[in-house]
């Protein structure tokens, strides 16, 4: 049966290349439709990233970044110097033109994510046509891709710079063109100044070619090793880079002269990096990264790690370092880094990378689907969606005779395709079971995008969101607002006294109120007409204020959390557990004066 399947390969590959024969002498060209799908992606990418930038509150982490540049325009000194030099900059020129807020605050890492979502078309020489748009979907609706582009830190600018200086670099080895270095040059001197990332960059990018220099000491192909080594050579003895990279550097640092503190602050991304090199870091478990590869980049995992072995069984020097890259950045956060969600950027773009590389090998295999395969994996579809209801019904009922049905049901589908490759073909059944895997992992990955990114993006359940500042901040802003109309005419002019330890939310949330002071101690005789306190157990009434409570950050405590609620919470996108709170209370006195 196999034989005589063989045939209709060939008429499929005849009917291919006449087909695009046709195509390249009267039709429309096959890059053009190409470029379509990337304009497509991108433009997909650009509304996830963009609309509604301001949908969930600033993050602590966030504030960071915001306030230096906002007390520089306020004529203050922007202190600490703890914060991106890159992300002041941008915030600096953004709030002086648009204005200070959080949609502002996320342009530039909301433009990066776009950005990043566009470079794989520059990798088609090395992942192909297939697996580098692949790529770009991938990174369009990957979970922590969007999480970041949509989070004023630095992880999203580092990933990008890291991208731009990886395509920069491919195409120098291929021409030797000036301008390519120049682009990894400016890539270099960009993510130096965005975030502590990138030292992890420099340290697997170093160690990359200690092992390539050991393993090729006795070879007699170095040429790769060489020309990395010219590159590099050309770029520190080269007066124009060297210009390039010092000036850009100097320039975004210190925000076109108006914030010289900003090269303090960049050289203390590589101090705090260096401070926080210890073992297991915050009292994590060891599992943290992990367990946040298998919550949110579960298809990206399954596919990377497919197109690690690929590239091991056929010795692909890319994709091997790609593999590399993934496993060091990996066992330097789990071991040695600290607890920052925007690792895993750095540690999820070579899987991405290297999923390019898988569908590119499957896209090749799927370009000779059959009517088996199409009619296995048109029942294999129902199949699972109905081993989904009942998973699902389990969830909302705890019947446990609905989990083993669901079960079953998978064991009995996985039995069926081994029976069907034995029977008809293993390329016949991999192909269906390619199609039935990538609609899944399809799925999986655009339903955690849209929990992750849109439903509980403030929730301290998500392992991913650290210091979650409650959504209730903005309710508070609205009535403070409204109270400030009453008292004194104006929405902003009220007199505020608040508590020093709500300084830097309060600060953010409440930037655009002239009067705002604070004091440590908040004395019993305050004048002012709102006085912001923090919630504590001993906290007193103010006498002649009435006050109003509301929540402000909220907190995941230590509680025991079953199987089926987590299954609740992942499938169904149910809120489980207990939350805590730490609450601010407002009080306004009840009498002007």
């Amino acid at each position: 049966m196999k034989h005589e399947r063989k045939p209709q390969v060939a008429q499929g590959t005849i009917a291919v290349g006449d087909a695009a024969a046709s195509s390249s002498q009267g039709g429309v060209s096959p890059i053009s439709i190409e470029v379509v799908f990337y304009l497509l992606i991108i433009a997909i990418a650009a509304a996830l990233r963009f609309v509604r930038l301001d949908l969930w509150p600033l993050l602590s982490e966030e504030l960071a970044h915001v306030l230096p540049p906002l007390q520089l325009i306020k004529g203050n000194a922007p202190l600490p110097v703890d914060y991106s030099p890159l992300l002041f900059t941008t915030n600096f020129v953004t709030f002086l033109s648009l204005g200070p807020g959080d949609a502002t605050a996320r342009l530039l890492v909301a433009l990066c994510g776009t950005i990043l979502v566009a470079l794989p078309y520059y990798l088609r020489a090395t992942l192909g046509r297939i697996g580098s748009l692949a790529t770009s979907l991938i990174l369009a609706f990957s979970p922590t891709f969007l999480y970041f582009s949509r989070t004023s830190v630095g992880s999203m600018v580092v990933a990008t710079c890291a991208m731009v200086f990886l395509t920069a670099l491919l195409a120098y080895q291929r021409d030797a063109s000036r301008r390519h270095l120049s682009g990894a040059v400016a890539a270099l001197a960009v993510a130096l100044l965005a975030g502590s990332e990138v030292y992890t960059l420099i340290l697997v990018g170093a160690t990359l070619l200690g092992v390539v220099a050991l393993s090729t000491r006795s070879s007699e192909n170095r040429s790769d090793y060489h020309r990395w080594l010219a590159m590099g050579r050309k770029a520190v003895t080269d007066r124009g880079q060297i210009a390039l990279f010092l000036g850009s550097m100097l320039l975004i640092a210190t925000a076109f002269s108006w914030n010289l503190g900003g090269i303090q602050a960049g050289l203390n991304l590589l101090a705090n990096w260096f401070s926080n090199l210890r073992p297991l870091a915050g009292g994590r478990p060891w599992y943290h990264y992990l367990r946040l590869l298998v919550i949110y980049e579960s298809p990206i995992m399954v596919l990377g790690l497919i197109g690690l072995g690929l590239s091991i069984r056929k010795r692909e020097f890319f994709g091997l370092a790609l593999g590399y890259w993934f496993v060091v950045a990996l066992l330097f956060y789990t071991l040695l880094g600290p607890v920052t969600p925007g690792a895993m950027t750095v540690i999820i773009l070579p899987l991405a990378l290297l999923s390019g590389r898988t569908i590119e090998e499957w896209g090749q295999k799927l370009r000779f689907v059959g009517s088996w395969d199409v009619t296995l994996a048109g029942i294999s579809v129902p199949i699972l969606g109905f081993a989904y209801l009942n998973l699902v019904t389990y969830l909302h009922t705890g019947v446990i005779r609905s989990a083993w049905v669901g079960a079953i049901i998978i064991g009995l589908l996985a039995a069926s395709m081994v029976v069907f490759w034995a029977w008809i073909g293993r390329e016949e059944g991999g192909r269906a079971g390619m199609m039935v895997v990538l609609l899944v992992l399809a799925i999986v990955q655009v339903k955690t995008s849209v929990r992750l990114n849109y439903l509980y993006a403030r929730h301290p359940m998500e392992p991913l969101v650290m210091e979650p500042i409650s959504s209730g901040q903005r309710e508070f802003v609205r009535q403070l607002t409204s109270i400030s109309s009453h008292y004194s005419g104006d929405q902003h002019e009220i007199d505020i006294l608040a508590e020093e330890g709500l300084r830097r939310v309060l600060s953010w949330c409440l930037r655009d109120f002239p009067n705002l002071d604070f004091a440590y101690s908040i004395p019993a005789d305050a004048t002012q007409a709102v006085v912001i306190k923090a919630v504590t157990g001993g906290d007193s009434k103010l006498a002649t204020y009435a006050g109003t409570t509301f929540h402000l950050r909220s907190r995941w405590p230590q509680q025991t959390v079953t199987l089926r609620d987590r299954l609740r919470w992942l499938v169904l996108n149910e809120a489980i557990g207990v939350l805590q709170w730490d609450d601010i209370k407002l009080w306004v006195r009840m009498t002007k004066g």
